[in-house]
């Protein structure tokens, strides 16, 4: 059986900012300016699931995972697991409390979400919100039938996909965000009937463009990382850390990394060189300006 503690746990944010944690409670830096070190020791496996009564559960299947998903657990994990059973709204019994948030991630759209209180603001950072602000706080039932609300009035969404974020990177403008925010509070504190319970707050947008390295240049393409082998390693330095993902420079190519898809490898820290990866085709992003010729 695989335990817990010899596969790896993906990319984390915390106070101190984004670390990759790897094998046996091991972690790197991954913010903005650090370098990524790691190598595959063995085959990918199921990452088990978490119960916030009695903490992580291994995998009872020890269950292999493709090199390829962005998916560590299997589907009994999955199902079994309390956070995703919050995420698709099984669970109503909770008793933290939580709060409402709305996120932009560059153009138009703007997300609703919620949050536990404690968590602070890790669930907008493992998202890679660029601006976000809270709006609401109150019980899970409170709080979920506004998130519900909003997303059904249309003034908000309740999913953004992967790729229109990263998408975003190389085109977005912050300036106007915060007001963005603003107006669809407003349009929601008044339009939008809510759930006994809840308790508004003052809208007050933060900026983590910055915290993400999204406050610079970036490179004019990309190959993003298909897969992992065992036995492959990822060396390069951190240009962008967001959410899931990191943008780094290595000596092959700068490399879009999702690190889901390191989650459930075995890793370890190494001095050597990069190999073993499978890189996707070129990517060059569109950027502000960029306009299509008719020749």
């Amino acid at each position: 059986m695989t335990g817990k503690n010899a596969l790896s746990g993906g990319l984390v944010w915390g106070n101190g900012g984004a670390r990759l944690h790897l094998s046996n409670d091991a972690a790197q830096d991954a913010g903005p300016g650090s370098r990524v070190a790691v190598r595959v020791t063995g085959p990918r496996r199921c990452v088990g699931w978490w119960s916030r009564g009695d903490g992580h559960h291994d995998c009872p299947f020890d269950q292999a995972i493709a090199a390829t998903s962005v998916d560590a657990q299997c589907g009994p994990c999955a199902r079994a697991d309390s956070g995703r059973r919050l995420a698709r709204g099984d669970i109503s019994g909770d008793d933290r409390p939580f709060r409402l948030y709305l996120a932009w991630f560059g153009g138009r759209t703007v997300k609703v979400g919620i949050t536990a209180e404690a968590r602070g603001d890790a669930r907008l950072r493992d998202q890679g919100a660029l601006v976000y602000s809270f709006i609401a706080a109150g019980p899970l039932p409170a709080v979920r039938g506004a998130e519900m609300a909003i997303s059904a009035s249309k003034n908000a969404v309740e999913r953004v996909r992967a790729d229109r974020k990263i998408a975003h990177w190389w085109d977005f403008d912050a300036t106007d965000a915060p007001e963005l925010l603003r107006a669809t509070a407003r349009r929601v504190t008044t339009g939008v009937s809510v759930p006994d319970g809840l308790q508004w707050l003052d809208v007050d947008p933060v900026d983590l463009t910055a915290l993400f390295g999204l406050d610079g240049d970036l490179p004019d393409s990309y190959r993003p990382l298909a897969a992992l082998t065992d036995g492959g390693a990822l060396v390069g330095d951190v240009l962008v850390a967001a959410g899931h993902a990191l943008l780094l420079s290595t000596a092959e190519a700068t490399v879009l990394c999702d690190t889901r898809r390191l989650t459930g490898w075995p890793l370890a820290e190494t001095d050597g060189a990069q190999r073993g990866l499978t890189l996707g085709a070129v990517n060059c992003p569109d950027r502000p300006g960029d306009v299509p010729t008719l020749f």
